[in-house]
């Protein structure tokens, strides 16, 4: 992927060009009609990129050709929350603030022509975190419930995991191992991490506590993870719970969206200007 699109919620996003450490705006003549962007998603070609809008609109850009978008105005009624590309630039899920998340299907035309919307779950709550794992793997937490699912030519629900409503879910993150998948979850400032076994139901490895709250976590590998405190630190951690390394003076940052992995790099976006901090090897 040579690009990123990255910004906070209610706000314009950035297009971040990998290579050339530059960014551009995207989305500014449509968000000027139809209020900011509140989610945004770019797909792993980098050909493709998707923002959504307050009152349901979804608009999808053609990034090499930098054209005007194409305006969806569909299914959803309420502010759109989440997006995320898979197979490519073929599929694109979308969740709103009611929790409702469908999943659209788009034929390859110039006008990205609009074959097909259907409903994957509606989760009846607010969602919490949402991350998607490529090619076809998407996590999402409500206030209630964890959903570990993977779309194909079927949908298949590995985990779905009724949870403690009085907690205050933040971030969580997905991993695939061939036949094998794990998956973090954070609480405030505490973190699980789980293991989808074959009967399709996570199984708690390890609980850990942190000092302060967990704003995101990445895995790193199949048994190490980082998880970014709210302080300006991170800790490494492996699949035994002990501490691999502790990275300090980070830049404080208060949305899960504006920090994300790439490579072995942390980008922290903060008063529009990107901060790449390296995880070093462990």
């Amino acid at each position: 992927m040579d690009y990123l699109v990255i910004g906070g919620k209610n706000a314009n996003p950035l297009l971040y060009n990998m290579a050339k450490r530059s960014m551009s705006e995207i989305g500014k003549k449509y968000s000027l009609l139809t209020d900011s962007c509140t989610a945004v998603a770019i797909s792993q070609d980098s050909d493709f990129a998707a923002t959504g809008y307050p009152d349901g609109t979804i608009i999808l850009w053609n990034i090499q050709k930098n054209g005007d978008g194409n305006p969806y105005k569909l299914i959803h009624k309420s502010n759109i929350t989440n997006l995320a590309f898979i197979c490519d630039h073929k599929r694109l899920i979308i969740a709103d603030f009611s929790g409702v998340i469908t999943l659209l299907s788009l034929v390859q035309s110039p006008s990205c022509e609009l074959v097909l919307q259907t409903t994957i779950i509606n989760l009846k709550n607010q969602i919490k975190s949402f991350v998607s794992l490529d090619p076809n793997h998407v996590a999402f937490l409500s206030s209630d419930m964890f959903s570990f699912i993977s779309v194909d030519r079927n949908i298949t629900v590995h985990v779905s995991k009724t949870l403690n409503a009085d907690s205050n879910y933040n971030s969580c993150a997905i991993i695939t191992e061939k036949s094998n998948k794990r998956s973090l979850m954070c609480i405030d400032n505490s973190l699980t991490l789980m293991e989808v076994k074959k009967d399709s139901r996570a199984h708690d490895i390890l609980n850990i506590t942190a000092e302060a709250k967990i704003v995101q976590c990445f895995f790193i590998s199949y048994r190490k993870f980082i998880v970014i405190l709210d302080i300006g630190k991170a800790i490494i951690y492996n699949d035994k719970s002990e501490q691999l390394e502790i990275l300090e003076n980070l830049p404080t940052v208060a949305e899960p969206m504006n920090i994300q992995k790439y490579g072995n790099s942390l980008l922290f976006f903060l008063d529009n200007a990107i901060i790449q901090k390296r995880i070093p090897k462990v």
